[in-house]
C-alpha cells in the first residue's frame, strides 16, 4: 500500500483539525496518537511536519473564531501553540527512537510517554505564560498549575486513538494483502 506523503499529510491535517473543531469530549482528540502513528507509518520527518501543521492550522482557526474574544485582533500563533508544537517534537523524537524495534509494548510506551510529555510541557506553558494571572511565579504556582491541569490529561484518548489507528491500519493492510493474493 503506497500512498503519496502529500495526500497522507492532507488527510491527517484534516483529521487533526476536524477532531478539534467537531463536538467531542474535552481533551479527547487523536493529536498525540496521530503523531505516534504517523511516526511509525511514514518513518521520516514528514510525520513531525504533518502533526505540527495540524496543530498550527487548527489553532489558527480556533484562535480566530471560537477563541477570538480572548485575542487582540487576528492571531497567527500563541504561546499555547508553541508549547503544543514543542510537545509534538518530543513525542515524535520518543516515538522515532522507540520504533527502532516495532512491537505493541513500544507503541503503548510511546503513547504513554507522549501523553505525559504533552501534559508536562503544555501545563508548564500555561504556567510560564499565565495570561490570566491564575498562578504565582514560583514552584508552588507551577505545582498548582499541574494539579489543576490533571482533569485535562489526554491519556485516555491517546490510548484509545492509538489502538484505533494501529489496529485499523493493520486490519486494512491485511485485507488489501488478501485481495492482492486473490487477484494474482
Amino acid at each position: 500500500m503506497k500512498f503519496s506523503v502529500f495526500y497522507i499529510g492532507l488527510v491527517s491535517i484534516a483529521i487533526i483539525c476536524a477532531s478539534r473543531f467537531l463536538p467531542h469530549l474535552p481533551n479527547f482528540t487523536p493529536v498525540i496518537a496521530g503523531t505516534v502513528f504517523l511516526t511509525y507509518w511514514l518513518k521520516n520527518k514528514h510525520a513531525l511536519i504533518i502533526s505540527a501543521l495540524g496543530i498550527i492550522v487548527s489553532d489558527l482557526v480556533l484562535n480566530n473564531t471560537l477563541l477570538a474574544s480572548y485575542q487582540k485582533g487576528f492571531t497567527l500563533l500563541t504561546f499555547d501553540t508553541f508549547f503544543s508544537i514543542l510537545s509534538i517534537i518530543c513525542i515524535y523524537a520518543i516515538s522515532n527512537w522507540k520504533f527502532s524495534k516495532m512491537n505493541v509494548q513500544n507503541v503503548l510506551l510511546s503513547t504513554i510517554i507522549g501523553s505525559i510529555l504533552f501534559y508536562a510541557i503544555s501545563n508548564f506553558g500555561v504556567w510560564a505564560t499565565d495570561q490570566y494571572s491564575m498562578y504565582t511565579n514560583d514552584i508552588p504556582g507551577l505545582l498548582s498549575c499541574y494539579i489543576l491541569g490533571l482533569p485535562f490529561i489526554t491519556l485516555p484518548s491517546d490510548l484509545f486513538y492509538t489502538v484505533f489507528l494501529f489496529v485499523g491500519y493493520f486490519l486494512v493492510k491485511k485485507i488489501f494483502e488478501k485481495k492482492a493474493i486473490i487477484a494474482h
